[in-house]
């Protein structure tokens, strides 16, 4: 048959409203400021205080406004009225957010209305009487009243009846027993999944050697709830939980960045063995959304500029020349901030042609207390080289060998450069001679520390003794 247009928009309505009414039956709660305590492995604790109207004796509420990642077996309450006169005797948590597919899976086999194209004129729609045989994205197989078989996109299927669990938010549902007053108060307490932070750092060089540190806190939130009003801690440290993984960043869905800049920054205070930022009140942290906060900034950090060569000493006769890559590095002496740098990713910007800041490289550091140091690995050097043979290889015993190694250092920049070299060295050894300085990094690095000229080679030879067992 063919249907009006407007006769299908009240069907429409019809349907929306009755899923309307089911959300009404839920009591509506006061809402109260939040406090969210998230971890860097995608943890949250929530806490918070609402009002219920409670009836005496035992009795069934409906709680909603809950994320969709709650813990189930992690939500505690407790009475702020009547402690002692209010207890939760029963619960059941229902995630919500049924997809249109699960509910017309659920009536695979039985007579549905269906609006479909008009197959005599495109511009028009008829509903049909049809029993529903699958159902696939935005394509139905049907079977219609006269017996032929529809296998075609669909616009819209009208059920006589939603079901009883197709709420759009989480509900959890408890039965109570009641002895005190009818208004209380009750404190929930529970863990979520989905919402984590990491920390991004700014490193900016400012002067000749003057390094500015921001250290701003991201979070997403991905936990199936927006929250607002709400008070925010952050834990630094890895905290053990029996959660899921994050959600990997890329993975992440459409994200919209608030910028919330904490006055002053976070004050921060031990918490066990790991560190507690309270960065303050009247957050919004919306599903979906990245926010970000400052926590503390270091106007004068120690940075210091290296290049690194890292080699292998063989035990066996070499011939020819090596080339090999300098990687740039930045060391970050973290002695004098007062702050532990937490774990994230430490992005370094320096001054271009024209004074503007420019990217100059980032990377990965894991938390670094106190007195500690943070290594960036910024890429390779591109004006300062080094070559690198073998000039002797000579056995002095049957499990002792004798080997010399020749490095050129080639500076093409205007600067003196920094350059380390480390020498893996297997077996026992002992330095024999050396045109420079060396020392001993561990039980098998030799290790060198040299400044190349500006505009101008440098040159190191050494020769070391190895027992081989």
């Amino acid at each position: 048959m063919q249907l009006p247009v407007e006769n299908e928009f009240v069907m429409v309505k019809r349907l929306a409203l009755t899923a309307l009414l089911l959300l009404m039956a839920v009591p509506a709660l006061a809402a109260s400021p939040v406090d969210l305590t998230v971890y860097q492995n995608g943890t949250v604790l929530v806490r918070e205080v609402r009002g219920f109207e409670l009836h005496k004796g035992t009795g069934e509420i409906a709680v909603m406004g809950l994320p969709r990642s709650l813990r189930p077996g992690t939500l505690s309450a407790e009475s702020v009225t009547a402690p002692k006169l209010f207890r939760v005797l029963s619960s059941q948590f229902r995630s919500g957010g049924l997809s249109s597919t699960q509910i017309l899976q659920r009536h695979i086999g039985k007579m549905v209305q269906v609006v479909l194209p008009d197959t005599r004129d495109t511009d028009s729609r008829r509903v049909a009487e049809a029993r529903l045989l699958g159902v696939e994205g935005a394509r139905a197989l049907l079977e219609l009243e006269d017996g032929r078989m529809w296998i075609g996109p669909y616009e819209a299927v009208m059920l006589e009846q939603a079901p009883a669990d197709a709420v759009l938010s989480p509900v959890m549902a408890w039965r109570f027993r009641n002895t005190g007053p009818k208004r209380q108060d009750v404190a929930l307490s529970y863990l979520a999944d989905g919402m984590d932070w990491n920390a991004d750092m700014v490193l900016t060089r400012r002067g000749h050697d003057q390094w500015g540190l921001k250290v701003w806190a991201t979070m997403r939130n991905e936990s199936g709830r927006d929250f607002k009003n709400a008070r925010l801690r952050l834990v630094a440290g890895e905290v053990s939980s029996g959660a899921p993984k994050p959600m990997p960043r890329n993975m992440l869905k459409a994200e919209v960045m608030v910028m919330d800049a904490a006055p002053g920054g976070a004050s921060r205070s031990e918490f066990g063995q790991w560190h507690l930022y309270d960065v303050g009140e009247g957050f919004s942290l919306p599903q979906g959304a990245v926010t970000q906060v400052l926590l503390f900034e270091v106007p004068d950090m120690p940075v210091q500029r290296r290049l690194l060569a890292e080699s292998n000493v063989g035990v066996s006769p070499r011939s020819g020349t090596d080339r090999r890559p300098l990687e740039v590095r930045l060391e970050i002496d973290n002695k004098d901030s007062d702050q532990p740098m937490p774990a994230g990713t430490v992005r370094v910007f320096e001054p271009g042609p024209e004074g503007t800041p420019l990217f100059a490289g980032e990377d990965a550091v894991p938390g670094v207390p106190e007195g500690g140091r943070a290594v960036l690995r910024l890429g390779r050097a591109f004006d300062v080289t080094m070559e690198r043979r073998q000039t002797d290889f000579s056995r002095s015993g049957k499990h002792r060998l004798i080997v010399a190694y020749e490095l050129t250092l080639r500076n093409a920049r205007e600067k003196t450069a920094a350059v380390r070299i480390r020498e893996r060295i297997p077996g026992q050894w002992k330095l024999l001679s050396a045109s420079a300085e060396g020392r001993r990094e561990d039980a098998g690095t030799l290790v060198f520390d040299l400044d190349v000229p500006k505009k101008d080679n440098l040159t190191l030879t050494y020769k070391v003794q190895v027992e081989l067992k």
